[in-house]
């Protein structure tokens, strides 16, 4: 006896068979096969349905628990701005102290100034704008020390956290550069006396060439390392979604303004560590932190 197909899928049917045990087509009696110039339709002929585990739809994806690192970061970066708020403090203290004392006025004319006086208000300066630079130094060591941490999860880091040690690195060389213009500006006002301006044979010309010189190429890879600073900070907002570190990031651009940028930056480490940490109770991670 002919071997019968199903006219739909093609499958063989069993003599006798009134449907298709594959597709459950109705099969015509009669009918032993496909026709001479007629080929079986393919296999997915018909609309199938939407496919349905045996245990149900999947059930939806619960959100990614907070990281250990991800909360050291933000850590990290709190402290980086606390440290930063009281860097940019001493140095609007500075600025404000060097404009209203005697320090310029004895600069400027460079004359009849007492040279104790002088070098007190000098060094205190001096001091002063020193203590600030440390303070944001090691701000930026924080800043850093965030940035590695989450720079082999997220590769967007990588460059912030490179030219921060770039901006560390410059930080250092810059502060060695002004105590030697320092030393320089003592030396000279010893020389010429308690009561006499600074005359040139005092005044070591060179090296003060040579010290702002330097300073100029400091301050250029400085600002490049800063920049690097301000796209991570800002890359922080995105990755925590907080607009704090956004704001916060173009503000701490500008002097004076820039003690509200740290404050925001502050504020928004704080809020997304917080954020974090109650998503981690509620979703049952509270041993990992």
């Amino acid at each position: 006896m002919a071997t019968r197909y199903c006219t739909r899928c093609g499958t063989p049917v069993p003599a006798g068979s009134a449907y298709c045990a594959a597709c459950g087509a109705s099969v015509a009696p009669g009918r032993s096969g496909p026709g001479p110039s007629a080929s079986p339709p393919p296999a997915w002929a018909g609309t199938p349905g939407p496919y349905v585990p045996a245990g149900g739809p999947y059930p939806a994806a619960s959100p990614a628990p907070p990281t250990a690192t991800d909360l050291r970061a933000l850590s990290s970066v709190s402290v980086a701005a606390l440290l930063g708020l009281v860097g940019a403090l001493l140095s609007l203290v500075e600025f404000v102290w060097t404009l209203t004392s005697a320090f310029v006025s004895s600069v400027a004319s460079v004359q009849s100034a007492s040279l104790s006086s002088f070098l007190t208000e000098l060094y205190l300066v001096t001091a002063l704008g020193a203590l600030g630079a440390i303070f944001g130094f090691v701000g930026l060591c924080f800043y850093l020390i965030a940035f590695r941490a989450l720079a082999p999860g997220d590769g967007r880091f990588k460059t912030p956290a490179t030219l921060t040690l770039m901006a560390l690195i410059s930080v250092v060389l810059a502060l060695g550069l002004s105590i030697a213009l320092v030393v320089v500006l003592v030396q000279s006002i010893s020389c010429t006396g308690a009561e006499a301006a600074i005359s040139s044979t005092c005044l070591n010309f060179g090296a003060l060439a040579v010290l702002f010189g330097l300073l100029l190429v400091v301050a250029i890879v400085a600002l490049i390392g800063c920049i690097g600073l301000l796209i991570g900070i800002w890359r922080l907002g995105t990755r925590f979604d907080e607009s704090g570190f956004h704001v916060g990031a173009i503000l701490v651009i500008f002097p004076f303004v820039n003690v509200l940028g740290y404050v925001l930056i502050l504020l928004a480490a704080r809020s997304a560590r917080h954020r974090l940490e109650n998503r981690g109770f509620a979703l049952g991670y509270e041993s990992d932190f």
